[in-house]
């Protein structure tokens, strides 16, 4: 959606969904959503997709049932330097899978969220992803229960940046959750980072500004 409203709504079927930008459920001033009722599903994008807000805008992704797989992949390089220079090598921004982007600092950010209801499922991402949000904006993933796994690098599994909030909430199943900076429930200049797994025996694993962190 782009100063309009989307929808796209699926009943049943194991489906497989592949995007550039702006698909799977984004809204820059306007409201898209992605409803796929049940299946073993598949999603490919890369670039402010799968549950994405831009300003003025609400995006939500919403998959009831299945075991799925949520993929945002590399295309657009990364080309902040000192991000660069921290990981030793360049990674790739997403803004997907439950993210909300403000346009600093003109406009603030809108809500961006994905839900899952069950199923065992997997979410890979790099940079802005999985339940963060960046200037005004909030961005949450949440999803309903089974064995779960989380991957990504930097500013997500529930991250604030700059003014945003994010979240991240699992409510059962043995989970898996990795990442390297930023992650797992942070707050960055004046931000508000949430991670909340209800219960099952989880692995977390992080390497720097992680796991409750308030930074700034």
């Amino acid at each position: 959606a782009l100063l309009g409203a989307g929808l796209h709504w699926d009943m049943q079927g194991n489906d497989s969904y592949s995007g550039n930008a702006g698909v799977q459920g984004a809204g820059n001033y306007g409201l898209g959503i992605l409803l796929d009722s049940e299946g073993d599903d598949s999603y490919l994008a890369y670039l402010s997709s799968q549950g994405f807000a831009g300003a003025g805008g609400l995006g939500y992704l919403l998959d009831i049932a299945g075991n799925d797989s949520y993929r945002c992949k590399g295309r657009f390089p990364d080309t902040f330097d000192k991000r660069v220079e921290r990981s030793g090598e360049r990674h790739y921004v997403n803004m997907c899978q439950g993210f909300s982007y403000g346009t600093k600092p003109r406009a603030s950010g809108g809500f961006g969220m994905l839900l899952d209801r069950g199923g065992d499922d997997e979410y890979i991402a790099d940079l802005f992803a999985q339940g963060a949000a960046l200037w005004f904006g909030l961005g949450m993933l949440a999803d309903g229960g089974g064995n779960d796994r989380y991957r990504a690098h930097e500013h997500a599994q529930g991250d604030g940046l700059h003014f945003g909030a994010g979240y991240l909430g699992d409510r059962g199943g043995n989970d898996h959750y990795r990442c390297h900076e930023h992650c797992q429930g942070v707050g960055k200049d004046r931000s508000n980072g949430f991670l909340y797994d209800h219960a099952g025996d989880d692995r977390f694993e992080s390497s720097r500004h992680s796991q409750g962190a308030g930074v700034k």
